[in-house]
């Protein structure tokens, strides 16, 4: 038998789209009994909601689909890049989201970070671009990096860490105006 609370937040969280959920998709809570706790709800997600061939999902496969389909698609990033000023902030907010979920669950691979790393701090090209575009989103971005290794959701190199802090500074330098 599912508790009251339980069944309450699964209702109000099923009901509901929430544009920091994988791509907007509903979320069910499944899992426990009465003396269940918290830690032991399980989330699943449809995967898509507007066909008839919708799959259930896990968590950290929904945020894996998603990270790869979103923030590590050329296709995806690439518009976004493609619309400027506003799309490095949507590029922000999506690693940032996705820290939200290593936060929350646990359920962010590695793989999504590093290759994120690679993406968008490790191509000298992409980093001019993104400092060209929007250089406050940008240093969100590598801040974020940061944070997540900081909270010890990400494994990386010492000297990865270092090319992030210097990059961190670069920009800091640059929005302040102590560099052209």
């Amino acid at each position: 038998m599912q508790s009251s609370t339980s069944s309450a937040i699964g209702d109000r969280l099923s009901r509901r789209q929430r544009p920091d959920l994988p791509s907007g998709r509903r979320c069910v809570v499944g899992g426990g009994g009465e003396a269940a706790a918290p830690a032991t709800v399980s989330l699943y997600f449809d995967s898509d909601t507007t066909t008839a061939n919708a799959q259930v999902r896990s968590l950290s496969e929904t945020i894996r689909l998603d990270s790869r389909t979103k923030l590590l698609n050329p296709k995806w990033y690439g518009g976004m890049l493609n619309a400027g000023y506003e799309g490095v902030r949507e590029v922000a907010k999506r690693l940032n989201f996705t820290l939200d979920w290593s936060a929350t669950s646990g359920a962010v691979d590695n793989f999504v970070y590093e290759e994120a790393n690679d993406t968008f701090i490790n191509d000298p090209e992409m980093r001019k671009r993104l400092m060209e575009l929007n250089p406050h989103s940008f240093r969100r971005i590598v801040g974020t990096l940061l944070e997540v290794n900081g909270r010890g959701y990400r494994e990386t190199s010492a000297e990865n860490i270092s090319q992030l802090q210097e990059i961190y500074q670069e920009i800091e330098e640059r929005i302040e105006g102590v560099k052209g």
